[in-house]
């Protein structure tokens, strides 16, 4: 077991390691909310290292994921990335997803595909193992572990999995969590019996409110086409099991119909609740959903997660609506020893819906051109949408703002980066901004898929996802010690974490 002699602990960093193990050896649940840049990814991995519980760690992305293989190995510890199938096939690289799959499975089924089966042969299945661990312990990224093992002949995506069964850690994107689908065939095997660690945990809480769906008529149309052409092709294999469904599906399409064509119905005589009630029945069972019908379409409300008994979840911000998903936990606050982003809120503007009017809007774009004239650059300016971003953009007179975000290829050349609340650069590109400005509080827009979250939540979430998106933003400031400007009155109100100053 490691000591915490043999580690240069940053402020902090050395509380969250020991509640992490101290959740994994009491078989308990913990939260931890810790300031950005403490250094979680190593906090987890020593928690790992002095446990002898199996672990497996959900991050948010693919880097993410190579992050932890990366810090693993400077550690002499082996972490085991699950790879997707989609995206690191050497066969299919640049197929359609919607598509992929399908092929995947045929060139598998019919025993062509030489990647697959090098990978599952009985004579080379030990041999594959030993690879994977090998390539986990010598390289830097899950992108190299890839490139080796199809070098080798080998599926990635099998070739991990099979090594995952057997490894002590492994990390693994939240989409094998999240996606039922998934989670059924292949996460649900890895992970029992394991300690699950959520980073970034407060994904769980963004990634379920994102499955709250509204379909217009179309839209459940189209929806429930598409899955009986699926049902279809899975069908003529094994008919028996699938008739029930497939009926359930064609009469939910053919009321679909009806809903959509009034007359037509009045001439079947079909009411418009008995209609709606056979689509209804059948978008829940395609989409896995509690379906109601409302406003003239079709509300979907996602099923609660399926929480581990044993957790640890870390993030800067635990939202307070992990509670009511299930994810209920003693929670552990890791401050830092001073603040990292000192922060001035700009009173007198807003962007409330009701107090937008062009004469607000010429006072932001006031503000937000006296700002950028002075602070230092590289500067992150984040908007709670694209249309208030160009109405502000049009107010001001200097040619300052250039869309970095919407072309997709932000450098430091670019004196200035702008985009839009929750996008790419307000979530977590590593560039050492020396000031963030973030006009207006960016709460989600009101549409009826949220308006069913918040019925559902509470407005907590809405208040939620507002924070998560602001306090990602601030965060990009920490690595430089940027100045942060919130142009919105309302966050006077607000209760920031300890890593924010807010200078009067």
């Amino acid at each position: 077991m490691a000591t915490t002699a043999e580690w240069r602990w940053r402020p902090g960093q050395e509380r969250v390691a020991h509640a992490i193990l101290d959740a994994m050896l009491t078989s308990t649940r913990v939260l931890i909310e810790a300031y950005p840049g403490i250094g979680k990814t190593r906090a987890a991995l020593w928690a790992c290292s002095a446990s002898d519980t199996d672990a497996i760690i959900l991050v948010r992305t693919r880097n993410e994921a190579s992050v932890y293989v990366s810090e693993a190995r400077k550690m002499s510890l082996v972490v085991i990335p699950l790879l997707a199938r989609y995206g690191f096939c050497p066969v299919f690289r640049h197929v359609p997803r919607s598509i992929f799959y399908d092929l995947c499975r045929r060139i598998r089924s019919s025993n062509i595909c030489n990647y697959y089966n090098n990978t599952v042969w009985r004579l080379f299945r030990s041999e594959t193992i030993e690879l994977v661990l090998d390539m986990a312990s010598k390289c830097s990224s899950i992108e190299e572990i890839a490139e080796r093992l199809v070098e080798n002949n080998r599926c990635p995506f099998t070739a991990s999995l099979m090594a995952s069964k057997c490894a002590k850690f492994v990390v693994a994107t939240y989409p094998y969590y999240l996606d039922e689908s998934i989670r059924e065939t292949v996460f649900s095997e890895i992970a029992r019996e394991r300690f699950t660690i959520f980073d970034e945990v407060h994904t769980l809480f963004t990634e379920y409110i994102s499955r709250f769906r509204f379909l217009d008529l179309g839209e459940a149309l189209a929806t429930l086409r598409t899955a009986y052409r699926a049902l279809r092709k899975v069908a003529k294999r094994n008919p028996d099991q699938f008739e029930y469904v497939l009926n359930m599906v064609a009469r939910g399409i053919e009321a679909a119909k009806l809903l959509m064509d009034r007359d037509r119905r009045r001439k079947r005589r079909v009411s418009l609740y008995d209609a709606a009630s056979e689509v209804e029945e059948a978008l829940s069972e395609v989409l896995d959903a509690s379906i109601s019908f409302t406003h003239g379409g079709f509300l979907a409300v996602p099923a609660k997660l399926e929480v581990p008994e044993t957790f640890a979840g870390m993030s800067a911000y635990i939202p307070k609506t992990l509670a009511k998903l299930g994810l209920s936990a003693r929670t552990v606050e890791v401050p830092p020893p001073q603040p990292l982003v000192k922060a001035r809120i700009v009173s007198g503007v807003t962007t409330r819906y009701r107090d937008m009017d062009e004469e607000m809007e010429t006072r932001i774009g006031r503000e937000l051109e006296s700002i950028l004239r002075t602070c230092e650059r590289p500067t992150l300016v984040v908007f709670p949408s694209k249309r208030v971003a160009e109405e502000i953009a049009r107010r001001i007179e200097l040619d300052l703002l250039r869309f970095a975000a919407w072309r997709g290829d932000p450098s430091l050349e670019d004196p200035i980066h702008v985009d839009v609340a929750g996008g790419r650069l307000a979530e977590g590109v590593n560039v050492p901004y020396r000031a963030i400005i973030v006009v207006g509080l960016p709460y989600p827009s009101p549409s009826p898929a949220m308006k069913a979250v918040i019925s559902r939540l509470g407005f907590e979430a809405a208040e939620d996802v507002m924070k998560i998106r602001l306090l990602q933003a601030l965060g990009r400031g920490t690595r430089a010690g940027a100045r942060a400007w919130i142009l919105d009155e309302r966050a006077h109100n607000l209760e920031l974490p300890s890593w924010i100053e807010v200078e009067e």
